[in-house]
């Protein structure tokens, strides 16, 4: 497994998150289906080749967001198995 290196703007999002959510909160969140949706047809025109300039920002922009969420996931299922 790779090592994540966050910069401490999120970490910093990181930590807030998990002091005021619970963690089951943090584990059941998954995007709308709408937004899954779009995330795949994105996938979909980013394989292809088919992907435009502001689709590729908004890919991005998804990538991003669920990298963070991962993040936020596995601190909180180790905050609860700790607990």
């Amino acid at each position: 497994m790779v090592a994540v290196q966050l910069f401490p703007a999120y970490t910093e999002l990181i930590e807030y998150l998990l002091e005021k959510l619970s963690a089951d909160d943090i584990l059941t969140f998954r995007a709308s289906d709408e937004a899954q949706a779009r995330a795949r047809t994105l996938l979909e025109k980013n394989n292809a080749g088919t992907l435009a300039e502001g689709e590729s920002a908004e890919l991005d922009q998804m990538l991003q967001v669920e990298r963070l969420v991962g993040v936020l996931k596995a601190k909180a299922l180790a905050a609860k198995k700790a607990s």
